[in-house]
């Protein structure tokens, strides 16, 4: 499978043939990338071919033939028909809200979403159906998260906040309490939903509270976690991580946490450093990543892989490391055809191959592990050098996006150009890709417009097999016709007695 990085000056020769349609949403889209609205618009594709887009709009707009009303700045989803190339239908998220994550199952029957938002929330479904939620909000950096699920029809089904909640022993610290979902994945009839968390957390019947250390007056290690819902029970924790080590600098933490999910099992991926326990259906487990230079950021990667049968944990350590490890990010994790990848953005060795070593800040990262030995079977970062622009101090690659589309594994970053000292500041993103999803032969990007997104839809040709490894060559097959026949010994003797 090839890699490509693309950057928005390769889309339009990406979707030959294609066509977009544009949500006119919101009056200014520059002024809502912040941490309520952060860049990702997420997209999902269904088996049937229905593509279902996000976005945020902040005055009442209509899309297609629903009329959504905002409070504040509230999120939508829209199902997009591929063969009228027009919503099919319309529902709003309303009360400072951002979706960030969408998916369907394997049947297209169902659409799971989760956001954040700040206090006061409103679900509603085509079927007339609003549920209301009230998260906490005695800051205006807290951040609530809500899951819901729909029918393909835009029916709400379900849906159940994640509250972050004080430490007992940290709480006057906690300003920033939050909430982050990293993904959503369905597994053995299980909706699986990954969030990092500061100081606890509230879902259902679950109250957890996480580690921690506070640093210059404020909380600043994440915690993360994985929760289940089965439709009908009460949630379940299947993982909890966290640093061990809570009150000193070397009790670092889990920055990234991503699942995916196959036929056959659930997959996470955790960047970490320092030492950290996993507890995973109950049981419990210390890993650490320790390095021989003295004063060394201690840095890595685990792959958490849970079946029927058990789970199993993969460790992959970084020959060295560097202060700027907290931009160290799982943005994508997928399983197809016994491959897992991964993307994201990388300040340090590559785990998966540590003699990739990126000179800006941060960088984009792909890898393709074996799903089953966890093999590296290619890695790559992206190339651009310091030196490119030396005037700069600080540089930043952060990938948005990433999927499988047939032959090709696409990722989508943006990057940042800092002039760090001068008090100046250069930032070059202003038309980044926001999503971007693909299922069957259909692709689908968004890009960030000045009034909101624009979705870009075209076919990729399916993914074939991977041609058979060839076979290892016989030495001893001299006459090349794939046997070790009686003229082929005759000549071996021949060389043998003399000595060619």
């Amino acid at each position: 499978m090839k890699k490509l990085f693309l950057s928005l000056l390769f889309l339009p020769a990406l979707c030959a043939q294609a066509w977009e349609y544009e949500f006119p949403t919101l009056e200014d889209a520059t002024a809502y990338v912040d941490k309520y609205a952060p860049v990702s618009a997420p997209s999902a594709v269904s088996p049937d071919g229905t593509i279902y887009q996000t976005g945020l709009y902040d005055q009442m707009v209509m899309i297609g033939d629903d009329l959504l009303e905002n409070i504040a700045t509230s999120a939508y989803i829209t199902a997009i028909d591929t063969l009228t190339r027009a919503p099919k239908w319309s529902v709003g998220i309303q009360g400072a809200a951002h979706i960030t994550q969408i998916i369907t199952d394997a049947t297209g029957e169902n659409i799971y979403v989760a956001a954040t938002f700040a206090d006061d929330i409103t679900v509603s479904g085509t079927d007339g159906t609003m549920l209301s939620f009230t998260g906490t909000a005695e800051s205006h950096n807290q951040v609530n998260a809500i899951v819901a699920k729909y029918s393909k029809t835009g029916a709400l089904q379900m849906a159940f906040p994640i509250i972050p909640q004080k430490h007992p022993k940290y709480g006057d610290y906690e300003s920033d309490l939050a909430i982050t979902p990293t993904a959503l994945a369905l597994y053995a009839g299980k909706l699986y939903i990954s969030f990092t968390y500061l100081g606890g957390y509230k879902a259902g019947n679950l109250l957890e509270y996480g580690t921690g250390k506070v640093s210059f007056g404020y909380w600043d290690s994440l915690c993360g976690a994985i929760l289940s819902w089965d439709g009908a029970a009460d949630l379940q924790t299947v993982l909890d991580v966290r640093s061990s080590d809570a009150e000193s600098t070397t009790g670092l933490c889990p920055q990234s946490l991503c699942l995916t999910a196959s036929d056959d099992a659930l997959y996470a991926g955790i960047f970490a450093g320092g030492t950290n326990t996993l507890k995973v259906n109950g049981e419990t487990t210390t890993y650490s990543f320790s390095y021989e230079e003295e004063g060394d950021v201690e840095y890595g990667a685990l792959i958490l892989k849970l079946t029927a049968d058990g789970y199993s944990v993969k460790q992959f350590d970084c020959a060295a490391s560097g202060r700027y490890y907290k931009k160290n990010i799982i943005k994508s994790m997928q399983v197809q055809g016994g491959k897992l990848y991964l993307a994201g953005t990388i300040s340090t060795p590559l785990p998966f191959q540590d003699t990739l070593v990126p000179d800006l800040w941060s960088d984009q990262f792909a890898a393709c592990l074996d799903a089953e030995t966890y093999a590296t079977r290619w890695a790559t970062i992206t190339g651009a050098l310091r030196d490119d622009m030396p005037s700069m101090n600080a540089k930043y690659r952060e990938t948005v996006a990433a999927t499988p589309a047939g032959n090709d594994y696409i990722v989508v970053g943006a990057t940042n150009f800092a002039v760090v000292g001068d008090g100046q500041r250069s930032d070059y993103t202003s038309d980044y890709c926001l999503g971007l999803s693909a299922a069957n032969t259909t692709l689908a990007l968004t890009t960030k417009t000045d009034t909101g997104s624009k979705l870009t839809v075209s076919s990729f040709t399916p993914a074939t097999p991977d041609p058979a490894e060839p076979a290892e060559e016989n030495p001893y097959d001299i006459d090349g016709d794939g046997k070790l026949t009686v003229s082929d010994i005759t000549e071996l003797i021949n060389i043998y007695l003399n000595n060619e």
